[in-house]
């Protein structure tokens, strides 16, 4: 039962992926897209084990924490049904019967700090009470249904951005789909698989809007359930997509013209939001809980003793500090980890893969020669929302091994804007011996 279940659940997906229009995509075969999805499970199977038998404390992996705390929901349906059902989608559950009957006896649904925002360890716990409907407690059920959903996030963030590559829809595959990061993170049953899904949609929604091809009260109602999930799973991944659709909305529905100056002007003012948000209502201003957020990261590795701790710039509650401290947010997030600092099997890996980024960044400009390239609201898009989170999760997340893993759901973006600059034609004609690469002639 421990693999056949799994294995049904998993012919029961690639039957969708199948039947399912959406999956008809350019450049990408069906087929193609079902290698990925079982090389999905395969990732997130390892993802098991890694935390199974190499770290072998439960109470400090992810992977299980949010799963057995989703028991204590999921035991509530046979005795109390309704109360099940109550704290699934939030109705009427913050209360104290709530807390002595259920989440006293679960570690990881209250807060620590009380920051005045929504606890996103709630939804992983939700998905998870929802997923156990069907899976009987098998663990790997749940990797599979998280495969699933990323994969779809992952599909639509390729139909939104594969109109503008052309000639490089191979290169666009390896970053949207082959990423070790990606397919190791958001193959796990975590929330990175949730934050996936719900960003794709929301670009892929915009997207048809944009293009005027569906009924727009459907796409509207998705896009708004879409960025309302996206609130629940992280909030600052909401945070950063919010103004790059506001902006692409802006120049869609004007005439594409000073794309740069649109994107800036709305991100200017939506800083500026942001900053006076703590005078409107009694909250926290965003330096005070990027600042909150770091101590709380900081407390967390001096208590669990963490391995991959790096030293970073105290940030301050003030936005002079958010700024100064923004360009080594930044170094970090791309840069690290390097070799000389893997102490782990995930960390090596990570730091392999940040050397590949980095040759391809320097091929990218090469072949480019600093020319201007030909970009759309798309690349702004990419750019804008790959900084915004570089930035904040550079700023809050002193541990490598967290900062890895958070980072995945925004590189794919970032390496979208290098491709942007990468000109295959220039370095194709600079070294033609490259022609004979299978990858480069596709597209």
């Amino acid at each position: 039962m421990q693999v056949l279940l799994p294995a049904a659940y998993a012919a029961f997906f690639i039957f969708i992926i199948y039947k399912l229009r959406f999956f008809e995509c350019d450049g990408l075969s069906r087929g193609l897209i079902v290698f990925i999805f079982l090389l999905k499970v395969v990732f997130g199977t390892l993802l098991w084990a890694i935390y199974t038998y190499y770290y072998t404390d439960h109470s400090t992996a992810d992977i299980y924490k949010y799963f057995d705390d989703s028991s204590v929901i999921y035991d509530a349906l046979r005795s109390h049904p309704i109360d099940y059902f109550k704290i699934l989608f939030g109705i009427g559950n913050d209360n104290s019967y709530f807390d002595q009957q259920y989440y006293h006896h679960m570690n990881y649904w209250s807060r620590s700090e009380n920051t005045s925002l929504y606890n996103e360890s709630h939804t992983i716990i939700r998905f998870n009470s929802f997923v156990r409907l069907f899976s009987l407690g098998n663990y790997h059920v749940h990797t599979v249904f998280i495969c699933f959903l990323s994969l779809i996030g992952l599909t639509a963030i390729y139909k939104t951005f594969v109109t503008q590559f052309e000639n490089k829809k191979t290169e666009l595959i390896l970053i949207v789909f082959f990423l070790p990061s990606m397919l190791l993170w958001s193959s796990g049953v975590l929330k990175e698989g949730l934050i996936i899904f719900t960003l794709g949609i929301v670009i892929y929604c915009v997207k048809l809007i944009l293009d005027r091809k569906i009924n727009i009260i459907l796409l509207l109602s998705f896009l708004c359930l879409s960025l309302y999930l996206l609130v629940l799973t992280k909030f600052y991944a909401i945070a950063a997509i919010i103004p790059c659709v506001a902006a692409w909305l802006w120049c869609g529905f004007t005439n594409n013209k000073h794309v740069a100056l649109k994107f800036l002007g709305v991100s200017i003012v939506y800083v500026a939001y942001l900053l006076s948000l703590h005078n409107i209502n009694d909250f926290y201003s965003v330096p005070q809980l990027l600042a909150l957020k770091q101590h709380e990261f900081i407390s967390l590795a001096q208590d669990q003793a963490a391995k991959s701790f790096i030293e970073t710039p105290i940030l301050e509650p003030t936005l002079k500090s958010v700024i100064l401290n923004s360009p080594t947010a930044l170094v970090n997030i791309i840069m690290r980890p390097h070799l000389f600092e893997t102490k782990s099997p995930l960390i090596f890996i990570s730091a392999l893969e940040n050397i590949v980024i980095v040759a391809f960044f320097i091929i990218a400009i090469f072949s480019n020669g600093f020319k201007r390239i030909s970009v759309s609201p798309l690349f702004f898009l990419a750019l804008f929302f790959s900084l915004i989170m570089f930035i904040v999760i550079g700023l809050t997340t002193p541990i490598l091994g967290a900062l890895v893993r958070y980072r995945s759901t925004a590189l794919p973006f970032f390496l979208i804007v290098i491709l942007w600059i990468y000109n295959k034609e220039n370095l194709l004609t600079r070294f033609p011996q490259l022609k004979k690469i299978p990858s480069l002639k596709i597209g």
